[in-house]
């Protein structure tokens, strides 16, 4: 195959028939992906942080790897206060503990299954939205009924996100969620899991809301179907919501107005006056055309061809 394709391979770059290989940080194996043990030792040993700068820096040496740790955000809550640029250092007995239980964490070497979108495997999405974030956890679910965690997510709400009623923000966790995920889940039926009650009927039926329903036909593309379960039952995106790691983007924003756009096009073309003059024109620069024009206004009877009342360069040929 590739030998057909022209392509030349190192032999002293390549590593065959390993049954696990380090590449871009992760370790690839057989049962998944992990981090690598380098870069794990690196974060174990950071020494415990004495200023604002060191403690911000071993969190974003950590949050590399937040799609390997359960509850990551939830962990990480104490040291959030260190991103702000003018925090002042305090070290508190909290900060000390997410800092050990994130290296406790890492030692592990958390394992993340392997997304196998050719399969039949079905595939899950937990979301959840809380007063300052929205996060979400992309489950495959194994032949046994096992969950496999794929990767997890969250980020923060901005100011104005803030002030979305409840649903607005539970139904913003999902979309967002999708549409981050889009690469796993697009082409595919999967479920989507809620603990929030209402928004069960989103891709059945609109509502009164204009921000949910545009919502829900940003969502119009995917095939899923929306299951309701427990607040309890929803502990981990429950987790990443109420202590979100990313800062808010606009990722909805930017589809919804690639979508409107294309609307806005459709109702444009579909909305615009016909004009018959400009096929006037048109004919009129058309030698064949005006020949033929010239000789029906005439009164010159021409076999195939009439000119119709009402457009004045209108020809139609008949079978």
């Amino acid at each position: 195959a590739l030998e057909k394709a022209n392509v030349k391979l190192n032999a002293g770059k390549c590593s065959l028939a390993r049954k696990q290989l380090d590449y871009l940080g992760f370790r690839i194996t057989q049962d998944g992906i992990k981090p690598t043990t380098m870069n794990v030792k690196k974060t174990i040993d950071f020494p415990t942080p004495t200023s604002t700068k060191a403690a911000y820096s071993f969190v974003q040496m950590a949050q590399f790897y937040r799609r390997f740790i359960k509850d990551f955000a939830s962990i990480a809550a104490p040291l959030n206060m260190f991103k702000n640029k003018n925090a002042t250092f305090q070290w508190t007995r909290e900060c000390q503990q997410s800092f050990d239980t994130l290296k406790e964490k890492l030692s592990q070497y958390p394992l993340l299954a392997f997304y196998n979108g050719k399969s039949k495997l079905k595939v899950k999405i937990n979301t959840d939205a809380s007063n300052t974030g929205i996060g979400g956890v992309l489950h495959q679910v194994s032949p046994d009924g096992h969950l496999q965690p794929v990767q997890y997510l969250s980020r923060s709400l901005s100011k104005r996100e803030q002030k979305y009623s409840v649903v607005e923000k539970e139904c913003l966790a999902m979309v967002w969620c999708i549409t981050k995920l889009r690469p796993y889940l697009y082409g595919r039926e999967f479920t989507l899991v809620t603990d929030h009650h209402p928004l069960c009927w989103l891709n059945k039926q609109s509502s009164k809301n204009g921000r949910l329903d545009r919502w829900s036909l940003q969502l119009q593309e995917y095939s899923f179907d929306i299951k309701h379960t427990s607040g309890l039952s929803n502990c981990v995106a429950d987790c990443l919501s109420r202590y979100p790691i990313e800062k808010p983007d606009d990722i909805v924003e930017e589809q919804l107005e690639v979508m409107h756009g294309q609307i806005n096009n459709i109702h444009m073309a579909i909305s615009s006056p016909f004009d018959s003059s400009k096929i006037q024109e048109q004919q009129q620069q058309d030698k064949t055309i005006k020949q033929l024009y010239d000789r029906l206004t005439r009164g010159q009877h021409r076999q195939s061809y009439v000119l119709e009342v009402g457009l004045q360069a209108a020809l139609t040929e008949f079978p």
